[in-house]
């Protein structure tokens, strides 16, 4: 009974406090969600897996890349463990793209990011509606395209940079392929792959078969990973090489 009129007590006291001090509750889960990723990396280092963090809604991003930054300062010291992902239908993707590449360059650490194009489009057009702020999508498809395919000749150009190639559009791919090709980089540079959703390529016209272009670009030495949802597994398809 003692035990159990602590407990409330203690209960009651904590209730108290962090409702007087919310900012206490948010600095004790932002310690705790920080904590738990940090024993995720060193897991994953230990057995040289590489990590991409996705993407989220525009009002969740802010901290979702701090703390992609923290961990990228942290475990990217000689390898490019953490990857952060880049939603390039978003107006701001190219600044920030090119701000975390000088900052990782200034601070002497490997720069990893995934491009993506983005998938919450209406909802994040629904929610500036909502609450007043501009519209932080491109107005045209064709503007997210050219934001994408800048983003990877940006990355194409930096020697010392890794990026995921992660697009089911045809062009990009073969956007991506040429640039390798003009600036000389081999197929099998493992700093650069490509990435697809397994069962969802309605516009391959490569590979019809394998539902994605993964075998293509493998069969001819690009590193290319397949995501299989549910489960959320990367396969990685690399013929060039025995990993």
């Amino acid at each position: 009974l003692l035990l159990l009129l602590l407990l409330v007590t203690y209960y009651n006291l904590l209730l108290l406090l962090l409702t007087k001090y919310p900012h206490l509750l948010l600095y004790f889960l932002t310690h705790l969600t920080f904590s738990r990723c940090d024993e995720l990396v060193q897991y994953a280092r230990e057995r040289r897996v590489k990590l991409l963090i996705d993407a989220e809604h525009h009002c969740f991003q802010p901290a979702i890349d701090n703390f992609v930054l923290a961990l990228q300062r942290k475990h990217n010291q000689d390898f490019p463990y953490i990857y952060q992902t880049f939603q390039c239908y978003k107006k701001e993707a190219l600044e920030l793209l090119a701000l975390d590449k000088e900052r990782a360059l200034r601070e002497n650490w490997k720069f990893a990011a995934k491009l993506v194009r983005g998938a919450y489009m209406e909802y994040e057009r629904d929610e500036a509606i909502k609450h007043g702020y501009p519209d932080p999508i491109h107005r045209s498809l064709d503007m997210t395209h050219a934001t994408y395919n800048k983003a990877v000749d940006m990355l194409l150009n930096s020697p010392d940079v890794s990026v995921l190639i992660a697009t089911h559009n045809q062009a990009s791919v073969i956007h991506g392929i040429w640039g390798m090709i003009e600036r000389g980089i081999p197929p099998d540079t493992e700093r650069i792959a490509f990435a697809q959703l397994y069962g969802d390529d309605q516009q391959s016209l490569i590979v019809t078969v394998a539902d994605n272009r993964c075998i293509f670009l493998s069969l001819y030495h690009f590193y290319s990973f397949l995501l299989i949802p549910p489960f959320c597994f990367y396969c990685c398809f690399n013929f060039s090489s025995s990993n």
